[in-house]
């Protein structure tokens, strides 16, 4: 290296800074630092992107800003991409991923299929997740949405969305796992109030309610949210970690959003057996039983349903 150039690997990436983890630890990019002479740069996306390998000419900041204490005089490409292929913009995912390392700005996973994944931080929801590495640890499971990028040391990909996969923490949680007094698993949003949803697990047929309090998914893209109607919408999918309160039902102790959905997806043949066993559920969600279709729904509400259209019963929402 020339002119006193450390390499860095780029760990975090907007239009108008970045962050660089380097041999003197993280260093703070301005985008002025990648401006040429008579050059307009409006972005450092349009020029470098994650975990691409970069030189940069550093200076120690008086005090210490934006947890660095080196600040970029210069930056620059470390050299020609290896690959000149076009890489591909489409977003793959969910997927679940297995922790291989972290820092406190990015980590690493491995994914069965795509091998290595760099999370930088910014993946992650800034409003839950302050530091990558207080967040998630060697071997937690992480749910990742993810694209390609330049390839370094087998890492192909880059996550663009990623948050911590729900997993036992506790020993006692383990075994009451294993009592069937808890679950961790996912289902449909079926109905959303101010402060509690309520959730179809279609793998444990199960009730699960979800409070506002126990609630771990930040506020998505609202705006100083006042209830869950702003955050959750019906038909959603989302997962929890729940403990049992009766023979159907669950009360999550931690829950989040998954992944959104065009249309309604019902697993249709476990609803139908969950809501013939449960009668009172049909009362309970009468409300949007009419937005279900009716391969989704059990015989005797069809039937009661059918004879009673034009006498407007209570499960009846023309």
């Amino acid at each position: 290296m020339s002119n006193g150039e450390i390499t860095g690997l780029i760990s975090k990436l907007e239009d108008a800074f970045a962050y660089a983890t380097t041999e003197l630890g993280t260093v703070f990019i301005p985008l002025a630092a990648a401006r040429n002479k008579n050059e307009t740069l409006l972005s450092l996306k349009d020029m470098f992107e994650y975990n691409e390998e970069i030189r940069l000419i550093v200076v120690k900041q008086p005090k210490p800003k934006n947890n660095c204490e080196f600040l970029a005089k210069t930056v620059r490409k470390a050299g020609t991409v290896a690959s000149t292929s076009k890489r591909s913009e489409e977003i793959i995912g969910p997927l679940v991923a297995r922790v291989t390392s972290t820092t406190d700005s990015f980590a690493f996973a491995n994914a069965d299929g795509y091998g290595t994944i760099f999370i930088p931080g910014d993946a992650f929801d800034k409003t839950v997740v302050r530091s990558v590495h207080n967040y998630i640890s060697h071997k937690n499971h992480v749910i990742v949405r993810i694209k390609e990028q330049i390839e370094r040391k087998g890492c192909k990909y880059v996550a663009v969305e990623a948050f911590k996969h729900l997993e036992p923490e506790k020993e006692e949680e383990v075994v009451a796992i294993q009592k069937s007094e808890m679950i961790i698993s996912h289902g449909i949003v079926l109905e959303v109030g101010p402060m509690e949803v309520h959730v179809f697990d279609e793998k444990n047929q199960a009730e699960v309610y979800c409070h506002m309090l126990t609630y771990t998914g930040g506020i998505r893209n609202a705006e100083m949210p006042k209830s869950l109607l702003e955050v959750i919408k019906m038909n959603e999918h989302v997962m929890f970690k729940a403990k049992r309160t009766s023979d159907t039902r669950f009360d999550a102790i931690d829950w989040k959003p998954v992944e959104n959905y065009e249309e309604l997806e019902i697993p249709s043949m476990l609803l139908r057996s969950f809501l013939s066993r449960n009668p009172s559920a049909m009362e309970e969600y009468s409300g949007i039983l009419h937005l279900i279709p009716d391969y989704a729904l059990p015989d005797e509400y069809l039937m009661t349903r059918d004879s009673h259209r034009f006498e407007g019963t209570k499960w009846e929402d023309q």
